[in-house]
């Protein structure tokens, strides 16, 4: 998750958007951080999120 933040940091903080991949490629980090934190939910159901 700690990279996943760092890359959409990364990509937060870029010039440009270079043809729109900039976009697509915050799209799919934060549908990866969001599947991520589904799959802890999944096997830790009891537990908050932070």
């Amino acid at each position: 998750m700690n990279h996943l933040e760092e890359a959409r940091s990364d990509l937060k903080s870029a010039d440009t958007d270079k043809e729109g991949h900039k976009t697509k490629a915050e799209l799919s980090v934060d549908s990866a951080m969001n599947e991520v934190r589904a799959a802890l939910k999944a096997d830790y159901p009891g537990k908050k999120e932070k």
